[in-house]
């Protein structure tokens, strides 16, 4: 402990003096009360003990003069009288003094007065560490001990400030992100998460000069994936300076990362914004960061974009686009379109898929295209895909054609959800429609993905007699031979195939092999993206089993599609 004394007796002070130093404290001595209020402005002490007589220097007046001080709110200070004079007594205390003791030469009230005033100062540093913690805590990370996002928002702020007084100011702030985290962290464990996020931050900062800023990201409801870092580059020159900083950190990323007994191969995007924008305030220069750091993503990762305009007009006209997608059904807004399923030796049409769209009171029709990745991520797609089961149910019941299938599109998220077989089940019994009639189809990479989850999520399907269809192969990475193990009934061979069948004879040969492999399982090949005679001509010749595409027919509304029904077998005569 630091302790000052003050005392025009240099007798008495020295008899002080010695007290405290065999206690252990580190004492500072003045006879002259104005040097030792100096020496309390320059210096932190934890006891003071100081004279009050009739000369002036001591008294209240010196003891409201420490207690102003930054550096004297804590003080235990202990007033010494020569007698009890209570208004003298009082007004010390009132001015600030914790105790007061007589003067004797014995020192024994005042060794006791020390005692308190040292569990005190015990008490007001304990009190003190614990709050020099919380202040840290309170603007640093605790797993990585980088300022967090309270404290970069000052810094920011300040830089926007410092901005407006001094226009050629320019600086820039980087979003960096590790790619694939959240793989990292279900696959590996959220503990190795953790070690490869304190293991990213060396390489980010062997990256930056001495005058950036690095911060860890935690934003106000959740982390982000807890993998989100930011970068303040202060006086820069020019963009080129802060996509510099972007090359060097993600080539520091190259050398894999040794987490435990695994090597890591981690890969960041990073978004960049600049000062150059006039921003008002950081949480909008971050917001556009975040913004480029989005487009990063997109382009697939391991790269870096800086901000454009044109991508808040996208991210305005996509959350409007969300907003409108919360109130399409309650407005039914959405309809289904209907595109045949045709048998390509007989030309008869053996089921419908069903497409959705969206009639936009502002925007008119919307392809699925657009509206269908937000359904997805906002998990409107549940609601809508329920819509979509039992609208298409109702509607084949209504055609009231015994012989014809529906296929309705499933989503992960609604594979997900553990009512779905359910809703399902409870849809079918409510309009009276056969199981056997409804087919529906999961994408290549859905039914993959999770190849064991999915094999029992189709079980389920299988033993209530519903079919099951596998949309897009051809795009993903199955084989035949997984698919055996698969209950299911179909393949829907992708566009591309189609596509490209009369420009290059290898997909010809692919065709073959898929459909004669598929004829030994007992599945059903569909052909997608017919579009012209020659694609059916070569796909009859290949004896692939039932198509769909333009050139049979585009999809249509429901009204189209009954007329199209009650033509019966004549109604492609030309094909």
């Amino acid at each position: 402990m630091k302790a000052l004394v003050v005392d025009v007796d240099a007798d008495y002070r020295g008899l002080l003096q010695n007290l405290l130093g065999q206690r252990g404290h580190d004492v500072s001595a003045f006879g002259d009360a104005g040097l030792a209020l100096e020496a309390a402005g320059r210096d932190r002490f934890d006891l003071i003990i100081g004279r009050h007589t009739d000369h002036g220097g001591f008294g209240p007046d010196w003891c409201r003069s420490i207690r102003a001080l930054p550096t004297g709110h804590d003080a235990f200070i202990i007033a010494v009288t020569d007698i009890a004079i209570e208004q003298d007594v009082l007004a010390v205390l009132d001015a600030g003094a914790n105790d007061f003791v007589i003067r004797s030469p014995e020192l024994m009230s005042i060794r006791m007065r020390v005692a308190v005033a040292e569990r005190q100062a015990c008490e007001n540093q304990r009190r003190a560490g614990v709050e020099r913690q919380l202040r840290h805590d309170i603007l640093h990370d605790e797993l990585t001990s980088l300022p967090n996002r309270t404290q970069l928002l000052r810094r920011i702020d300040a830089n926007i400030e410092r901005q407006r007084r001094r226009p050629k100011h320019l600086f820039a702030a980087l979003v960096v992100d590790i790619d694939q985290f959240r793989a990292i962290n279900e696959s590996l464990g959220q503990d190795a998460g953790d070690e490869l996020i304190r293991a990213v931050v060396p390489r980010i900062q062997s990256s930056l000069r001495t005058v950036d800023y690095l911060a860890r990201m935690e934003l106000e409801a959740a982390r982000v994936g807890g993998d989100e870092f930011v970068i303040l580059l202060d006086r820069i020159q020019a963009i080129d300076h802060a996509q510099a900083i972007a090359d060097r950190i993600q080539a520091a990323m190259s050398a894999p990362f040794v987490i435990g007994d695994r090597e890591i191969d981690v890969a960041v995007s990073i978004g960049i914004v600049t000062s150059e924008r006039g921003y008002e305030n950081a949480r909008d220069m971050l917001r556009d960061a975040n913004l480029a750091l989005v487009h990063a993503k997109r382009r697939g990762g391991k790269t870096h974009q800086v901000f454009r305009q044109t991508m808040r007009d996208e991210a305005i006209a996509r959350h409007e686009l969300e907003r409108d997608l919360r109130l399409a059904l309650r407005r039914d807004e959405l309809t289904l379109h209907y595109q045949p399923i045709v048998d390509l030796a007989s030309k008869r049409i053996r089921g419908f898929e069903a497409l959705i769209r969206w009639n936009h009171p502002a925007h008119g029709m919307i392809p699925p295209n657009r509206f269908i990745p937000i359904a997805e991520q906002t998990g409107l797609i549940v609601p809508i895909g329920a819509w979509v089961l039992e609208q298409a149910s109702r509607q084949l019941r209504e055609w009231r054609a015994n012989d014809l299938t529906m296929s309705v599109n499933l989503s992960v998220r609604q594979t997900d959800d553990h009512d779905l077989i359910s809703q399902i089940e409870y849809t079918l019994d409510q309009i009276g429609l056969d199981p056997r009639r409804l087919k529906l189809e999961l994408t290549e990479s859905m039914i993959m993905d999770d190849l064991q989850a999915t094999q029992r999520f189709l079980a389920e399907l299988k033993k209530r007699h519903l079919g099951v269809h596998m949309d897009d192969f051809g795009t993903g990475y199955s084989s035949l031979s997984q698919l055996h193990h698969l209950p299911i009934d179909a393949i829907k061979l992708d566009r591309s195939f189609v596509r490209d069948l009369g420009t290059d004879p290898r997909y010809a040969s692919t065709i073959q092999a898929i459909i004669t492999l598929a004829r030994d399982r007992r599945f059903t090949v569909i052909a997608e993206g017919i579009e012209t005679p020659d694609q059916l001509r070569q796909l009859r010749a290949l004896k692939c089993e039932l198509g769909q595409g333009f050139h049979f027919a585009r999809p249509m509304t429901a009204a189209d599609a009954a007329r199209l029904i009650r033509r019966g077998d004549d109604w492609l005569e030309a094909a």
